[in-house]
């Protein structure tokens, strides 16, 4: 037996002795990392979000607390807020005429959002200054094949999500968006997840449409909830876990997509409010 197990061993060495060796990376894991890092918060930035959040001033005196909805280049639709600081469901559209100032209010993200340009500026010189310094030539004609072929592929999606959004700006009722996911409770969340369990979310289509819905007025939990549930599972997805797994098994995948989703949204709403 001894005998046998020294003839394997031997042919195991001989045959690692025959292998090829193992490429060297072209570069250190920390500059490859440094590089996604600057890439992803050149995304961040160039879309930082403007919270909206201001001080009005009327050309009559009366300050008011507002959340900045829409803009045009002579009006003004204002989400108003009561003296607690929260939305009272009022909108109100103002010419430009009428208003003496707006004050944003102080925070960390408003900050950011008006300085953005420079700091996704400052991140696409430092990816471009990696490019050049750490990449070969091959590197980068794949990079931009494989970018071209991504953009052929995603653009139309991205398209269609638009041309939905335009449907839902006109079509949906404001108002019906507000009473069911216009706040933070347990029912606008598990409106939010059955919803996004069920429509069929193309990729890159969930931004848009969910901006929009947030112009509506729905709130930041059924939001979560909304992007949580609508990627992991729907219509035509339920359809195909049902021939291959079987009625039960699709059942017990929804339902703990829609309750997770649901509890993550709830926990979210009530950490942001």
């Amino acid at each position: 037996m001894a005998t046998v197990f020294r003839k394997e061993e031997k042919k195991k060495a001989a045959a690692s002795l025959q292998m090829p060796e193992s490429t060297k990376e072209a570069r250190p894991l920390w500059k490859t990392s440094l590089y996604f890092a600057c890439m992803v918060l050149f995304l961040v930035f160039s879309d930082w979000y403007n919270p909206g959040i201001a001080t009005i001033t009327l050309k009559d005196g009366t300050k008011e607390k507002v959340h900045v909805r829409y803009e045009t280049r002579d009006t003004l639709t204002l989400q108003l807020y009561n003296d607690r600081g929260e939305a009272d469901g009022e909108v109100e559209t103002y010419n430009r005429s009428e208003i003496e100032n707006i004050e944003p209010v102080p925070s960390l993200t408003q900050s950011i959002y008006e300085i953005r340009w420079y700091l996704a500026g400052i991140m696409f010189l430092a990816v471009i200054a990696m490019v050049s310094s750490w990449f070969s030539r091959d590197e980068i004609t794949q990079w931009m094949q494989a970018t071209w072929d991504f953009t052929k592929l995603l653009v139309p999606l991205l398209y269609g999500g638009v041309f939905v959004v335009g449907f839902l700006s006109v079509f949906v009722p404001e108002n019906q968006v507000a009473s069911l996911v216009g706040d933070n409770s347990l029912f606008s969340n598990l409106i939010a997840s059955m919803v996004g369990a069920f429509f069929y979310f193309a990729t890159l289509t969930e931004i848009p449409i969910t901006q929009i819905l947030m112009k509506f007025g729905m709130a930041k939990g059924p939001v979560l909830a909304l992007l949580l549930a609508g990627p992991a599972v729907s219509l035509p997805n339920m359809l195909v876990i049902l021939s291959i797994m079987g009625t039960k098994r699709m059942l017990v995948f929804t339902i703990l997509v829609v309750v997770m989703a649901t509890i993550t949204g709830v926990l979210f709403g009530y950490i942001v409010s």
